[in-house]
């Protein structure tokens, strides 16, 4: 075999890679992955597992249940109270026992569960 025709070869075996590089960006996006499950008009797929944020994490029942039994007088503020949100340094956070990495507050009559380091509201307490 002669160096061209090695060359000649090295080059045809490597026209599927740059091919493949190339029709990977058309118009500067990348197209769309295919993937085995759904993905929702967010992009997130759906019936994914995911490590929920402490946000989303599921809050035990004794946390629930000393909430809703605790007696606290609620404090009205003028903003938004939802989940995500953070409470301002003026509301008071309640230790929950035996459970530091949770807080909780009554704010416009509504309990919630309030994370301590970035008083971010985990959930409503109904």
């Amino acid at each position: 075999m002669t160096i061209k025709t090695i060359v000649l070869a090295a080059m045809v075996a490597a026209i599927p890679a740059v091919a493949s590089a190339q029709a990977t960006m058309r118009n500067g996006t990348a197209p769309a992955p295919i993937m085995d499950n759904p993905v929702d008009e967010t992009g997130h797929t759906i019936g994914s597992a995911v490590t929920p944020t402490p946000a989303q994490a599921t809050i035990p029942d004794a946390v629930l249940n000393q909430v809703r039994g605790s007696h606290v007088r609620s404090i009205s503020v003028n903003q938004q109270i939802a989940p995500g949100e953070r409470l301002p340094k003026a509301v008071h956070l309640h230790a929950v026992h035996d459970y530091p990495k949770y807080r909780f507050a009554v704010v416009n009559d509504q309990r919630m569960i309030v994370d301590p380091h970035s008083r971010k509201i985990m959930q409503i307490v109904q």
